[in-house]
C-alpha cells in the first residue's frame, strides 16, 4: 500500500532528481495547456517505481506547486484518477 511518508526520503537522493524534474516539467507543460492533470498522466513522464513517481507528484503538492482537486469523500477513487491543478507559476 502506498504511503507518501515511506517514499519521501527517496525523493532527495541524487539518483532520483532527474526523474523528479521530468515529472515536474511534464506536469508544467500539461497544466499550462489543459489547466489540470491526473496522477496517471503525471507519473507517465517518469520511469521506474510507480509509487516513487506518485510520491514525486505528492511532493509537488507538499511544496505548493500543485493542489489536489477535492473529491467526494464517499467515493473511492483509484490513485491514478486523482486530479491536480497548478497553483504556482
Amino acid at each position: 500500500m502506498y504511503d507518501y511518508q515511506d517514499y519521501k526520503p527517496e525523493l532527495f537522493k541524487e539518483e532520483n532528481q532527474e526523474e523528479f524534474l521530468k515529472i515536474r516539467d511534464g506536469i508544467e507543460a500539461i497544466t499550462t495547456l489543459a489547466g489540470c492533470i491526473t496522477m496517471g498522466k503525471a507519473i507517465d513522464f517518469g520511469k521506474g517505481d510507480v509509487w516513487l513517481r506518485m510520491a514525486m507528484v505528492d511532493r509537488l503538492v507538499e511544496i505548493g506547486e500543485l493542489i489536489e482537486v477535492e473529491r467526494r469523500q464517499d467515493l473511492e477513487i483509484p490513485a491514478q484518477h486523482r486530479i491536480f491543478i497548478k497553483i504556482k507559476s
